[in-house]
């Protein structure tokens, strides 16, 4: 159901993973509700290191997982590829197709 393919803030998440009084509740949610979730993680940023990425791997069966030669400002340094991973993703795990069916194509997926 839509109420459970929630796509929650970056800020919001690192919250959830950093703060220890919120660590647990955010653990028990994506077990029970299993979010797709798309993460984008600059493996050379010193203020959030990269094994901070991998625990979501624990708690996540449905999860498409990016490390990317970048540092904290991902954004900014590698805008393009996360632009293209977020609308590639949201293209397999939303109705987005719908409306814009020529991305089928650019993330080259099946009819």
């Amino acid at each position: 159901s839509w109420k459970h393919k929630i796509f929650i803030p970056a800020a919001v998440v690192l919250r959830l993973w950093f703060e220890p009084t919120t660590v647990a509740k955010g653990q028990a949610y994506f077990r029970e509700f299993q979010p797709s979730t798309l993460i984008v993680w600059g493996k050379n940023d010193y203020i959030f290191p990269k094994e901070g990425a991998h625990p979501y791997k624990h708690d996540l069966n449905s999860i498409e997982f990016h490390l990317l030669d970048t540092g904290h400002f991902a954004l900014e340094e590698d805008g393009d590829k996360i632009a293209y991973l977020i609308i590639c993703f949201m293209a397999k795990n939303t109705d987005f197709l719908n409306t814009h069916p020529e991305y089928r194509e650019i993330c080259n997926l099946a009819a």
